[in-house]
């Protein structure tokens, strides 16, 4: 059988229980979001706006109030960029980068998403991998910064939180990489799609940043943080406006639909919201995700499983070849993850990926990998 290209493949296997696969929110869509959505079903005759001013306006805002300590100027509406999901906007990008000319070569940081490496094929870029390594704990290291230097790249591709790891770069490092990227004149792309399930948003973001680094682009989705990955709706923001310009033309008139811009609109307000006294949707997901985070880390480790030390909202580890089948039998959907570029597998070993659902959920999940083991 062929390996599925991502997670999420309920569609094929239609005795799953319970989907282990895609990183979403364990706490799932917002009902604000849901009855946003519902209550606007009368505007879904019309056309949406082809370059989406209002959702884009409203990003822009959310950012500058959310981290008004942080940055010294506005992002603009300019410098934002919406399309059908990040992966849309993933492939835009070096079909944009490639009209400015240079040298067509793309560095990206490893494991990683594959759809960077496919879209950089797509567009007939000759990309070179920087591997982090098992050993080291998949951590970036400090030779990332003399490979940008040395080289001669149009892009670097890196996510923060990695996937499938989700070992988070250090904070130096990622900025020493911000500045090397922009004394070569090369486009970082950091894809922060599941930095805001973390608890160091605030400290690891680089949208500060925007202004100051021209060459900086910083990719985002709702999909993991408000669970809404069959609406499609993820964002890009660009310290280069001329950049940010092409991207929105690169795409089909019409990327976003009518109801996944209502819904993002929605989860913006969602995402505003301050507790007063009550625990917002955003703090108890943090909060269900720091419980939920330790007790399946702790869980597969006495199992005698090699586990990585997670940080968002999935946890990766080594198990036995084929655990993924039998977790499939019983039900349970995992994310199986050997395609990931510069993941080397021990002998007899699998790497796999598992989302952080709900409390019962996961119970249900270690009860089947102890059954499996």
């Amino acid at each position: 059988m062929e390996m599925d290209k991502h997670g999420g493949n309920i569609y094929e296997y239609p005795n799953i229980k319970v989907d282990f696969s895609t990183n979403l929110s364990p706490l799932g869509m917002p009902e604000e979001i849901k009855k946003s959505i519902i209550d606007s079903i009368s505007e879904y005759e019309v056309y949406p706006d082809t370059k989406q001013r209002k959702l884009r306006e409203r990003i822009g805002c959310f950012y500058n109030s959310k981290f008004k300590n942080e940055i010294s100027d506005e992002i603009q509406l300019a410098q934002i960029v919406c399309g059908s999901g990040a992966a849309d906007l993933i492939f835009r990008i070096p079909e944009v980068i490639k009209t400015r000319g240079g040298s067509r070569c793309a560095l990206i940081v490893a494991p990683a998403f594959s759809e960077y490496e496919e879209s950089l094929n797509k567009s007939d870029f000759d990309i070179e991998f920087y591997y982090t390594r098992k050993e080291k704990g998949f951590k970036v290291e400090g030779d990332l910064i003399d490979r940008v230097l040395d080289g001669d790249y149009d892009l670097v591709f890196i996510c923060n939180p990695a996937n499938p790891t989700g070992v988070l770069v250090e904070n130096s490092i990622l900025k020493r990489l911000l500045e090397a990227c922009e004394s070569k004149a090369t486009y970082l792309v950091v894809d922060e799609c599941f930095l805001e399930l973390t608890d160091v948003e605030k400290e690891m973001t680089l949208i500060p940043y925007i202004h100051s680094h021209k060459h900086l682009m910083v990719l985002r989705s709702f999909t993991k943080t408000y669970a809404m990955a069959g609406l499609r709706l993820g964002y890009i923001m660009c310290g280069d406006h001329d950049i940010a310009e092409l991207l929105l033309e690169s795409g089909q008139p019409w990327a976003v639909s009518k109801p996944a811009e209502i819904a993002g609109l929605a989860a913006l307000e969602v995402g505003e919201k301050s507790d007063r006294g009550i625990e917002s949707y955003l703090d108890k997901n943090r909060r269900l995700l720091g419980e939920e985070r330790s007790k399946l880390y702790f869980s597969l480790k006495e199992m005698g499983l090699e586990v990585l030390e997670p940080s968002a909202n999935y946890i990766f580890f080594f198990g036995p070849y084929g655990l993924d089948d039998g977790l499939r039998n019983r039900g349970f959907l995992i994310r199986n993850c050997e395609n990931y570029e510069g993941i080397s597998l021990p002998n007899g070993m699998g790497a796999y990926r598992i989302a952080i659902r709900l409390p019962d959920e996961n119970e249900l999940l270690m009860e089947a990998i102890r059954e499996s083991l």
